[in-house]
């Protein structure tokens, strides 16, 4: 029944884009509030055609940053799957995206980790949180904001570090994103 009424209200839709929004309500739900269809309709408009800059931009952020702390990003050559990455991380054109997430650890203990978080986020050029899908910057502190509900044994059971770092990194230019880092880095000497 849901086919039939997609293709009765959605007649004016190629078919491959029918079908494509029917998987989705499937497994979404057939009905989403307001405010989560504007956030899906937004992402999933901006999803695809900025991800090879986005891509760009990580890399020379990955480069940057392998000088100042230890650097997990599958562009990077010491990367233990960076040949893998080679072959499966490439485009239509060719090209290869190594994603636009960037995982990095500080030397030093929480509170210094804070610390470079608080000084990033202050420059507003990055922001602190959780979520991967803005088209801007976002750093998240792993100890406090992913694994925080666990106690610190667990967490370092688990290998998580108190000064690691998750990087999505957006659109805005690369210079603006090292800057803020560096203030970051600047904060903890």
């Amino acid at each position: 029944w849901r086919r039939n009424y997609l293709n009765e209200k959605l007649k004016f839709w190629r078919r491959d884009t029918i079908e494509e929004l029917a998987k989705k309500m499937i497994s979404l739900g057939g009905t989403m509030d307001y405010t989560t269809a504007n956030s899906f309709s937004q992402s999933f408009k901006n999803a695809f055609i900025p991800i090879k800059k986005r891509s760009r931009n990580a890399l020379k952020v990955a480069r940057w940053l392998q000088e100042r702390a230890m650097v997990k990003y599958p562009g990077l050559l010491f990367h233990p799957q960076h040949e893998l990455a080679c072959r499966q991380m490439v485009d239509e054109d060719g090209n290869k995206n190594f994603g636009c997430i960037i995982y990095f650890d500080l030397s030093g203990d929480e509170q210094r980790a804070r610390e470079f978080a608080k000084a990033v986020a202050s420059t507003k050029k990055i922001m602190l949180a959780v979520s991967l899908a803005a088209p801007g910057t976002i750093i998240t502190h792993v100890w406090t904001m992913i694994f925080g509900n666990l106690d610190p044994f667990e967490r370092k059971k688990l290998g998580i570090s108190p000064t690691a770092f998750r990087l999505s990194v957006g659109l805005q230019p690369v210079e603006e994103i090292c800057e803020a880092l560096a203030c970051g880095f600047s904060a903890i000497k």
